[in-house]
């Protein structure tokens, strides 16, 4: 870029359908959150991970959070 130039960006990417209002949700277990975690959590694992995100699905959820960017065996990951 030079010196006094407008930066460009992408144009966004619309997942949202028009005219429609959607919902989502941060995944438990994934999140390894210590502040609102449940106790079913503390030895959930990937089959509870991929039970909950199904249900999300099934019950209309558009939008299902869950990244990682550290591996579980380096981020002292507390599941089973």
């Amino acid at each position: 870029m030079t010196k006094g130039a407008e930066p460009t960006r992408a144009e966004p990417v619309q997942i949202i359908p028009e005219g429609r209002v959607v919902f989502g949700i941060q995944l438990p277990i994934q999140s390894q959150s210590t502040i609102y975690v449940e106790d079913w959590e503390l030895n959930s694992g990937p089959a509870e991970l991929a039970r909950v995100a199904r249900q999300a699905e099934d019950s209309g959820f558009l939008l299902r959070g869950g990244v990682r960017t550290t591996p579980p065996s380096r981020a002292g990951w507390r599941g089973p």
